[in-house]
């Protein structure tokens, strides 16, 4: 079968990719590389968009790393991966390959695609930690089993279903009240007349009764087990404290009993879900009921969906963590963090637009900044032949419009605008010329236009939490310092 396994935001037009004559290739090195193997000259070309995951197969799924959260719309043009190959002299050619924000695996004119990750584990659990207002940088979800790509969606569930689980059952599991049958010398609530003239006359001894008593849902509780059990494997002894207790209740009263469609369709339209307390567990159950289909339950009565081809969009969730993390420090500094903003343009004409700035900043006393979020791959690399380097075309006029927008908004208090990206280098030492990302105005007006965000995140694999905490602390200085609050 051919395959082809590399990692988000790759581009073989920034590295070293040598002719070829052979159906298998490696281009790059470490986490950052792309691999093919037995692929023919019929597979090519691949340009593969999210129109046409989602058309092929109505069971091909976009998995929504936050459920229920409000995020813009996904184009239908937006790419996942584009793979050519450039016939040249001699029998040899080389492969051109790019890859844009989603990670997953998919099966592809009979090319099995999986897309990794190209951060570490230590930026992905920060990430999901922060998108969870869980700010403390000790707190995580140990993965005991370090994962391969095809266990890299599983992995990101997994640890959503954990931390979801572990705060809702802070108020208990979903219960309710069930009619529980008796049969012995008390009486317990109204004595059952149906069951007592059929098995207790003559007397001797024991009595029919029923009661209403409030127990745990056991369809719910049925599939919580199960997907507890399906990431044992990967997280083992990372589940802990809270969790651990609930893992050991959920053994105990479903003693080992298989999801099936049933038990599942039962458990996410349960009336107990209706209560606020339990209200939480809907999108739990999202999660366990993609954890079931990734381990080979067939749960829609339609085959097994989510153990064929299935995405996430990466970006989104960074998006998140950088509205939270903002959110987090800079409202003590008076400051409100405003997530996709609709601004409505030219309303009554034939060209009104609608457009959403990921972020949108805004002080008590009038000053404003806005930013846009981008996962795309950024080490400060300018212009470079045709290319146009890091910051793409359409997002720097972008942001330059929403600048405009909120200048004139803002009666001319925009303090900042800018392009917040996950960077690869170091921050300073790898700029080039020395020249700094950030402008000291920018052409509608006073207020500065920046490239920044987390920074050194291409060297985590080397470093720990800390060094992650570091560079967060760093990004957050020099926001305040933009926006002159020190």
């Amino acid at each position: 079968m051919a395959k082809i396994e590399t990692v988000d935001n790759f581009n073989s037009d920034y590295i070293k990719n040598e002719p070829n004559g052979d159906k298998n290739f490696v281009i790059g090195e470490s986490k950052y590389k792309c691999e093919g193997k037995n692929l023919n000259k019929g597979y090519f070309p691949i340009n593969l968009t999210l129109a046409d995951f989602l058309k092929k197969s109505p069971d091909n799924t976009l998995i929504p790393i936050i459920p229920h959260l409000k995020v813009k719309k996904r184009e239908e043009d937006e790419f996942i991966i584009s793979i050519n190959r450039e016939d040249l002299e001699d029998n040899k050619y080389k492969f051109n390959v790019r890859t844009g924000n989603y990670i997953g695996k998919i099966t592809w004119k009979n090319v099995d695609i999986e897309i990794g990750s190209r951060f570490s584990e230590v930026l992905l659990n920060r990430m999901l930690n922060v998108a969870d207002d869980i700010f403390l940088s000790d707190v995580t979800i140990k993965v005991q089993k370090q994962t391969n790509k095809t266990e890299f969606i599983k992995r990101i569930i997994g640890h959503l279903f954990l931390q979801k689980l572990s705060k809702a059952s802070l108020l208990g599991l979903p219960s309710s009240y069930q009619t529980v049958n008796y049969h012995d010398i008390k009486v317990h609530g109204n004595v059952d007349f149906n069951r007592f003239i059929n098995k207790d006359i003559p007397i001797k001894g024991n009595i029919s009764s029923k009661t209403r008593e409030r127990l745990l849902v056991p369809e719910i509780m049925v599939v919580l087990s199960n997907a507890l059990d399906s990431i044992e494997e990967i997280f083992g002894t990372g589940i802990t404290g809270k969790l651990s207790e609930v893992r050991n209740t959920l053994k105990q009263e479903t003693k080992k009993t298989r999801v099936t469609m049933e038990i599942f369709r039962r458990a996410t339209n349960h009336k107990s879900l209706s209560n606020p307390i339990y209200a939480s567990f809907k999108s739990i159950l999202d999660y366990a009921g993609i954890l079931l289909e990734l381990d080979h339950y067939d749960l829609s009565g339609k085959g097994n969906k989510h153990a064929g081809s299935y995405l996430l969009n990466i970006a989104d969730l960074w998006e998140v963590y950088l509205e939270k993390l903002l959110r987090h420090t800079l409202s003590a500094d008076g400051w409100t963090v405003n997530a996709q903003e609709e601004l409505n343009l030219y309303e009554n004409s034939f060209y009104s637009r609608h457009m959403y700035p990921d972020l949108v900043l805004r002080h008590d006393d009038g000053r404003v900044a806005v930013f846009d979020a981008k996962y795309k791959r950024m080490k400060f690399q300018g212009k470079i032949g045709i290319s146009e380097g890091d910051v793409d075309r359409s997002d720097f006029y972008q942001i330059h419009s929403y600048m405009s927008f909120y200048q004139k908004e803002s009666k001319d208090k925009l303090v900042a605008g800018g392009l917040l990206y996950p960077i690869d280098s170091d921050w300073e030492n790898d700029w080039p010329n020395k020249k700094s990302p950030y402008s000291e105005e920018w052409f509608g007006g006073k207020g500065t236009f920046i490239v920044d965000g987390i920074a050194n995140l291409g060297k985590l694999d080397e470093v720990k939490q800390e060094e992650l905490s570091n560079q967060e602390k760093a990004f957050i200085d020099r926001i305040k310092n933009t926006l002159s609050l020190k």
